[in-house]
């Protein structure tokens, strides 16, 4: 009998180590699954992006355009000191007799003197003398397609063509300097969504504290930034981001 009950203590000893390893597992697991949710819900400031999302419009890719992504007509006036002059937005939906500019991504579009997708000649390209002038462009968010959070609606400058067509075979730059595209001086005149618009210079002087590597100032300086209650989705905030 002894012998027996030893057996049987023996057996629930086990019994609860074993139970007691299963919780120590299941406690890391739980654990574990905080950790990873912690992770995922800490956000990632400092980052910058590793790729640029957008697509430009060449001729391969116009081919490829869904027709309700393509416009019938891609010229677009332009009021300059007074005088309404016809530039080109080649691949873009240009509406409201050329005065508007329907923005469908993951396309990014080129202002041009004509209607052309050679961007490997620097003439092609609209450049406008902006020192001394003011410059104005309206901006429509209402409805439900407009950009929410996680999008980011870019309107900028940067010093294109440069020598090399780069992977997108544009000529394309930014202060970014993305892999296999290439580097230049960018100034975003703006850039956001409904919730928040931001204005950035991007130099490229090659001198930077935070990291010796940059050609250009990825960061940007100076850098004024627009959110609540100044900017924002709703009625609430000074400039309502839905309208």
């Amino acid at each position: 009998d002894d012998a027996e009950e030893e057996k049987d203590d023996a057996e629930e000893e086990k019994g609860d180590e074993e139970k007691g390893d299963k919780e120590d597992e299941d406690d890391k697991e739980d654990k574990g699954d905080e950790d990873k949710e912690a992770k995922q819900e800490k956000p990632k400031f400092g980052h910058r992006p590793k790729s640029l999302n957008s697509v430009p419009v060449t001729n391969t890719t116009l081919e490829k355009m869904p027709k309700k992504s393509k416009g019938s007509s891609s010229a677009i006036k332009i009021n300059e000191d007074g005088k309404i002059n016809t530039y080109y937005l080649p691949g873009a939906t240009v509406v409201d007799n050329g005065k508007s500019v329907e923005y469908r991504p993951p396309y990014r579009f080129y202002l041009m003197k004509t209607d052309t997708t050679d961007y490997s000649k620097e003439e092609n390209f609209y450049k406008p003398i902006f020192p001394g002038k003011t410059f104005s462009v309206d901006m429509d968010f209402r409805g439900q397609n407009g950009p929410s959070c996680g999008c980011n609606i870019n309107f900028y400058l940067v010093d294109m063509p440069v020598s090399l067509p780069g992977k997108d075979k544009d000529y394309y730059c930014d202060a970014q300097c993305f892999p296999g595209l290439g580097c230049c001086h960018e100034f975003d005149m703006n850039e956001g969504n409904e919730h928040v618009q931001q204005i950035t210079n991007h130099a490229c002087t090659g001198h930077y504290s935070q990291d010796s590597s940059w050609k250009c100032n990825k960061w940007g300086d100076p850098e004024v930034k627009i959110t609540p209650p100044e900017f924002g989705k709703g009625s609430g905030n000074t400039i309502d981001g839905t309208k």
